[in-house]
Protein backbone atom coordinates (compact mmCIF):
# COMPACT_ATOMS: atom_id res chain seq x y z
CA UNK A 1 0.00 0.00 0.00
CA UNK A 2 1.32 3.43 -0.91
CA UNK A 3 0.85 6.72 0.84
CA UNK A 4 -1.22 9.30 -1.10
CA UNK A 5 0.93 12.12 -2.48
CA UNK A 6 -1.16 14.75 -0.73
CA UNK A 7 -1.19 13.00 2.65
CA UNK A 8 -0.73 15.59 5.40
CA UNK A 9 -0.29 14.03 8.81
CA UNK A 10 -1.37 17.13 10.76
CA UNK A 11 -4.56 17.39 8.70
CA UNK A 12 -5.07 13.65 9.13
CA UNK A 13 -5.04 14.09 12.92
CA UNK A 14 -7.30 17.15 12.81
CA UNK A 15 -9.86 15.41 10.61
CA UNK A 16 -9.84 12.35 12.88
CA UNK A 17 -10.26 13.72 16.42
CA UNK A 18 -10.48 10.22 17.94
CA UNK A 19 -6.72 9.88 17.31
CA UNK A 20 -4.06 11.14 19.67
CA UNK A 21 -3.47 14.70 18.48
CA UNK A 22 0.15 14.54 19.70
CA UNK A 23 1.16 11.72 17.34
CA UNK A 24 4.46 12.02 15.53
CA UNK A 25 4.63 11.90 11.71
CA UNK A 26 5.76 8.25 11.63
CA UNK A 27 2.94 7.21 13.97
CA UNK A 28 0.28 8.99 11.91
CA UNK A 29 1.57 7.43 8.68
CA UNK A 30 1.68 4.00 10.27
CA UNK A 31 -1.87 4.36 11.57
CA UNK A 32 -3.15 5.43 8.15
CA UNK A 33 -1.48 2.54 6.31
CA UNK A 34 -2.61 -0.07 8.87
CA UNK A 35 -6.10 1.25 9.73
CA UNK A 36 -7.03 4.54 8.09
CA UNK A 37 -6.77 3.46 4.47
CA UNK A 38 -9.20 0.59 5.13
CA UNK A 39 -11.55 2.76 7.18
CA UNK A 40 -11.60 5.43 4.45
CA UNK A 41 -10.41 8.05 6.91
CA UNK A 42 -9.95 11.61 5.68
CA UNK A 43 -6.34 12.69 5.32
CA UNK A 44 -6.44 15.94 3.33
CA UNK A 45 -8.89 18.78 2.87
CA UNK A 46 -8.21 18.70 -0.85
CA UNK A 47 -8.09 15.19 -2.21
CA UNK A 48 -6.50 13.66 -5.27
CA UNK A 49 -7.39 10.35 -6.87
CA UNK A 50 -6.95 7.68 -4.24
CA UNK A 51 -3.99 5.31 -4.40
CA UNK A 52 -4.14 1.58 -3.69
CA UNK A 53 -5.95 -0.48 -2.43
CA UNK A 54 -8.74 1.09 -4.53
CA UNK A 55 -8.49 -0.45 -8.00
CA UNK A 56 -9.80 2.52 -10.00
CA UNK A 57 -8.95 6.19 -9.48
CA UNK A 58 -11.70 8.76 -9.55
CA UNK A 59 -12.05 10.46 -12.92
CA UNK A 60 -11.33 13.87 -11.40
CA UNK A 61 -10.04 15.13 -8.07
CA UNK A 62 -12.86 15.99 -5.67
CA UNK A 63 -13.78 19.65 -5.75
CA UNK A 64 -15.03 19.80 -2.18
CA UNK A 65 -13.29 19.15 1.12
CA UNK A 66 -14.09 15.71 2.51
CA UNK A 67 -15.77 17.39 5.47
CA UNK A 68 -18.72 18.24 3.17
CA UNK A 69 -21.15 15.60 1.92
CA UNK A 70 -21.06 14.67 -1.77
CA UNK A 71 -24.29 14.65 -3.75
CA UNK A 72 -23.82 10.99 -4.70
CA UNK A 73 -22.00 8.10 -3.09
CA UNK A 74 -18.72 6.95 -4.58
CA UNK A 75 -18.62 3.58 -6.30
CA UNK A 76 -17.33 0.49 -4.52
CA UNK A 77 -15.59 -0.21 -2.18
CA UNK A 78 -17.36 2.72 -0.44
CA UNK A 79 -21.02 1.77 -0.08
CA UNK A 80 -22.23 4.97 1.63
CA UNK A 81 -22.18 8.66 0.82
CA UNK A 82 -19.38 10.49 2.56
CA UNK A 83 -22.05 12.50 4.41
CA UNK A 84 -22.21 9.51 6.77
CA UNK A 85 -19.29 8.06 8.71
CA UNK A 86 -17.76 5.14 6.85
CA UNK A 87 -16.56 2.34 9.11
CA UNK A 88 -15.33 -1.18 8.61
CA UNK A 89 -18.22 -3.61 8.91
CA UNK A 90 -15.86 -6.37 10.09
CA UNK A 91 -12.83 -4.76 11.68
CA UNK A 92 -9.95 -7.14 12.32
CA UNK A 93 -9.71 -7.81 16.04
CA UNK A 94 -6.24 -8.12 17.55
CA UNK A 95 -6.09 -8.56 21.33
CA UNK A 96 -2.99 -7.95 23.42
CA UNK A 97 -2.95 -9.79 26.74
CA UNK A 98 -1.39 -7.43 29.30
CA UNK A 99 -0.15 -9.08 32.50
CA UNK A 100 0.26 -6.51 35.27
CA UNK A 101 3.18 -7.58 37.43
CA UNK A 102 6.17 -6.30 39.44
CA UNK A 103 9.77 -7.28 40.08
CA UNK A 104 8.72 -9.03 43.27
CA UNK A 105 6.70 -11.49 41.18
CA UNK A 106 9.28 -12.05 38.42
CA UNK A 107 9.46 -15.75 39.38
CA UNK A 108 5.99 -16.13 37.82
CA UNK A 109 6.87 -14.72 34.44
CA UNK A 110 8.22 -17.77 32.60
CA UNK A 111 5.17 -19.92 33.22
CA UNK A 112 2.80 -17.02 32.37
CA UNK A 113 4.45 -16.34 28.99
CA UNK A 114 3.63 -19.78 27.63
CA UNK A 115 -0.03 -19.94 28.59
CA UNK A 116 -1.04 -18.63 25.17
CA UNK A 117 0.43 -18.12 21.71
CA UNK A 118 -1.55 -14.89 21.41
CA UNK A 119 0.17 -11.48 21.62
CA UNK A 120 1.16 -11.04 25.27
CA UNK A 121 3.28 -8.70 27.34
CA UNK A 122 4.17 -8.57 31.02
CA UNK A 123 4.51 -5.07 32.45
CA UNK A 124 6.69 -4.28 35.44
CA UNK A 125 8.03 -1.15 37.05
CA UNK A 126 11.63 -0.33 37.81
CA UNK A 127 13.35 2.47 39.64
CA UNK A 128 16.48 2.42 37.51
CA UNK A 129 16.93 6.13 36.82
CA UNK A 130 19.65 5.35 34.28
CA UNK A 131 17.03 3.86 31.99
CA UNK A 132 14.56 5.64 29.72
CA UNK A 133 10.92 6.07 30.72
CA UNK A 134 10.08 2.68 29.26
CA UNK A 135 11.57 0.03 27.03
CA UNK A 136 10.20 -3.11 25.42
CA UNK A 137 11.99 -6.46 25.46
CA UNK A 138 10.21 -8.12 22.54
CA UNK A 139 11.90 -11.51 22.89
CA UNK A 140 11.23 -11.65 26.61
CA UNK A 141 7.71 -10.20 26.24
CA UNK A 142 8.47 -7.69 28.98
CA UNK A 143 7.53 -4.02 28.90
CA UNK A 144 9.65 -2.23 31.49
CA UNK A 145 8.22 0.98 32.88
CA UNK A 146 10.35 3.41 34.84
CA UNK A 147 7.74 3.99 37.53
CA UNK A 148 6.69 3.13 41.07
CA UNK A 149 6.59 -0.68 41.33
CA UNK A 150 4.54 -0.81 44.55
CA UNK A 151 0.76 -1.08 45.02
CA UNK A 152 0.26 2.68 44.84
CA UNK A 153 2.11 2.70 41.51
CA UNK A 154 -0.56 0.67 39.71
CA UNK A 155 -2.34 3.71 38.20
CA UNK A 156 0.85 5.13 36.67
CA UNK A 157 1.89 1.65 35.51
CA UNK A 158 -1.38 1.28 33.58
CA UNK A 159 -1.15 4.80 32.12
CA UNK A 160 2.44 4.34 30.92
CA UNK A 161 1.52 0.96 29.43
CA UNK A 162 -1.36 2.50 27.47
CA UNK A 163 0.89 5.35 26.32
CA UNK A 164 3.41 2.83 25.00
CA UNK A 165 0.85 0.68 23.19
CA UNK A 166 -0.61 3.71 21.43
CA UNK A 167 2.76 5.08 20.31
CA UNK A 168 5.05 2.10 19.77
CA UNK A 169 4.80 0.76 16.16
CA UNK A 170 5.26 -2.76 17.55
CA UNK A 171 1.69 -2.50 18.85
CA UNK A 172 0.08 -0.61 15.95
CA UNK A 173 -2.01 -3.66 15.00
CA UNK A 174 -3.56 -3.99 18.46
CA UNK A 175 -7.28 -3.16 18.64
CA UNK A 176 -7.95 -4.26 22.25
CA UNK A 177 -6.09 -5.09 25.43
CA UNK A 178 -7.09 -7.62 28.06
CA UNK A 179 -5.74 -6.51 31.44
CA UNK A 180 -4.95 -9.41 33.80
CA UNK A 181 -3.19 -9.56 37.18
CA UNK A 182 -0.22 -11.89 37.42
CA UNK A 183 -0.99 -13.87 40.57
CA UNK A 184 -4.77 -13.99 41.10
CA UNK A 185 -6.09 -14.50 37.55
CA UNK A 186 -5.92 -17.70 35.53
CA UNK A 187 -6.23 -18.12 31.76
CA UNK A 188 -5.14 -20.53 29.05
CA UNK A 189 -4.88 -20.41 25.28
CA UNK A 190 -8.50 -21.52 24.78
CA UNK A 191 -9.73 -18.67 27.01
CA UNK A 192 -7.94 -16.13 24.82
CA UNK A 193 -9.06 -17.74 21.53
CA UNK A 194 -12.67 -17.58 22.71
CA UNK A 195 -12.40 -13.81 23.18
CA UNK A 196 -12.19 -13.41 19.40
CA UNK A 197 -15.69 -14.86 19.13
CA UNK A 198 -17.23 -12.11 21.25
CA UNK A 199 -19.53 -9.93 19.17
CA UNK A 200 -19.44 -7.44 22.03
CA UNK A 201 -15.87 -6.46 21.09
CA UNK A 202 -17.29 -4.63 18.06
CA UNK A 203 -20.08 -2.95 20.02
CA UNK A 204 -18.47 -1.92 23.31
CA UNK A 205 -15.22 -0.20 24.21
CA UNK A 206 -15.10 -1.25 27.87
CA UNK A 207 -15.87 -4.81 28.98
CA UNK A 208 -15.43 -6.53 32.32
CA UNK A 209 -16.62 -9.50 34.33
CA UNK A 210 -17.57 -7.72 37.58
CA UNK A 211 -19.10 -4.25 37.67
CA UNK A 212 -18.61 -2.40 40.96
CA UNK A 213 -20.80 0.56 41.83
CA UNK A 214 -19.53 2.60 44.78
CA UNK A 215 -21.69 5.41 46.13
CA UNK A 216 -19.50 6.50 49.04
CA UNK A 217 -21.79 5.05 51.71
CA UNK A 218 -19.35 2.29 52.70
CA UNK A 219 -16.48 4.31 54.15
CA UNK A 220 -14.25 1.22 54.44
CA UNK A 221 -14.00 1.08 50.64
CA UNK A 222 -11.94 4.26 50.52
CA UNK A 223 -9.39 2.62 52.87
CA UNK A 224 -8.90 -0.58 50.88
CA UNK A 225 -5.27 0.32 50.25
CA UNK A 226 -4.43 0.81 53.92
CA UNK A 227 -1.61 -1.55 54.82
CA UNK A 228 -0.79 -2.14 51.15
CA UNK A 229 1.32 0.98 50.51
CA UNK A 230 4.67 1.96 52.06
CA UNK A 231 4.76 4.56 54.83
CA UNK A 232 6.44 7.12 52.58
CA UNK A 233 3.58 6.92 50.05
CA UNK A 234 1.32 9.90 49.47
CA UNK A 235 -1.57 7.48 50.02
CA UNK A 236 -0.37 6.16 53.38
CA UNK A 237 -3.42 6.42 55.67
CA UNK A 238 -5.08 8.77 53.17
CA UNK A 239 -8.62 7.93 52.01
CA UNK A 240 -9.41 7.67 48.30
CA UNK A 241 -12.17 9.55 46.51
CA UNK A 242 -14.54 6.82 45.36
CA UNK A 243 -18.01 8.35 45.61
CA UNK A 244 -20.56 7.64 42.86
CA UNK A 245 -18.30 5.61 40.58
CA UNK A 246 -18.98 2.53 38.46
CA UNK A 247 -16.05 0.51 37.15
CA UNK A 248 -15.01 -3.02 36.27
CA UNK A 249 -13.09 -4.81 39.02
CA UNK A 250 -9.45 -5.14 38.02
CA UNK A 251 -9.09 -8.36 40.00
CA UNK A 252 -11.50 -10.00 37.55
CA UNK A 253 -9.82 -8.49 34.45
CA UNK A 254 -11.22 -6.00 31.93
CA UNK A 255 -10.97 -5.28 28.21
CA UNK A 256 -10.29 -1.89 26.62
CA UNK A 257 -10.64 -0.99 22.95
CA UNK A 258 -8.09 1.24 21.25
CA UNK A 259 -10.70 4.02 21.30
CA UNK A 260 -11.01 3.69 25.07
CA UNK A 261 -7.22 3.80 25.41
CA UNK A 262 -7.08 7.05 23.41
CA UNK A 263 -9.67 8.60 25.73
CA UNK A 264 -7.65 7.56 28.79
CA UNK A 265 -4.42 8.78 27.18
CA UNK A 266 -5.94 12.22 26.63
CA UNK A 267 -6.56 12.49 30.38
CA UNK A 268 -3.39 10.91 31.77
CA UNK A 269 -0.13 10.22 29.96
CA UNK A 270 3.59 10.40 30.65
CA UNK A 271 3.43 14.22 30.75
CA UNK A 272 1.29 14.43 33.90
CA UNK A 273 2.27 11.38 35.96
CA UNK A 274 3.03 13.51 39.02
CA UNK A 275 -0.53 14.86 38.99
CA UNK A 276 -1.88 11.33 38.62
CA UNK A 277 0.05 10.19 41.71
CA UNK A 278 -1.95 12.60 43.84
CA UNK A 279 -5.33 11.89 42.27
CA UNK A 280 -5.64 8.12 41.82
CA UNK A 281 -4.72 5.10 43.94
CA UNK A 282 -6.90 2.36 42.38
CA UNK A 283 -6.13 1.67 38.72
CA UNK A 284 -9.43 -0.05 37.92
CA UNK A 285 -11.44 2.73 39.54
CA UNK A 286 -9.38 5.29 37.61
CA UNK A 287 -10.19 3.58 34.30
CA UNK A 288 -13.90 3.48 35.13
CA UNK A 289 -13.95 7.09 36.28
CA UNK A 290 -12.45 8.34 33.00
CA UNK A 291 -14.50 6.18 30.66
CA UNK A 292 -17.84 6.65 32.41
CA UNK A 293 -17.38 10.43 32.37
CA UNK A 294 -16.79 10.20 28.63
CA UNK A 295 -19.93 8.08 28.09
CA UNK A 296 -17.99 5.13 26.72
CA UNK A 297 -20.16 2.13 25.89
CA UNK A 298 -19.59 -0.65 28.42
CA UNK A 299 -20.97 -4.08 29.25
CA UNK A 300 -20.59 -6.59 32.06
CA UNK A 301 -19.86 -9.99 30.54
CA UNK A 302 -18.46 -13.33 31.71
CA UNK A 303 -15.81 -14.16 29.13
CA UNK A 304 -14.16 -17.05 30.98
CA UNK A 305 -11.11 -15.55 32.71
CA UNK A 306 -10.91 -16.70 36.32
CA UNK A 307 -10.49 -13.74 38.67
CA UNK A 308 -9.92 -13.24 42.37
CA UNK A 309 -13.65 -12.89 43.17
Amino acid sequence: MSLPKNFDYKTYLLLNPDLNQHCRYEEAVNHYLVYGIHENRKYSKLTEPLSEPFSEPLSEPLSKPLSEPLSEPLSEPLSKPLSEPVTKSNPVISILVVIVSCNKHSHLWNQIKFRTNNDLIIISGTNDRNKSKRWYNKDGKILWLNCNDYYDGLPEKIILMIDEILHNPEFSHITHILKIDDHDNFFNNDNIKNLYKLKELKKYDYLGQKLNCWNGIDSSSCRYHFGKVPEWSYWHNRCANISNISYFDGGCSYILSRKAMHIINNVYNDSNIETLRHEEIYEDLMIGRILMRNNVKFKELNYGIKGDK
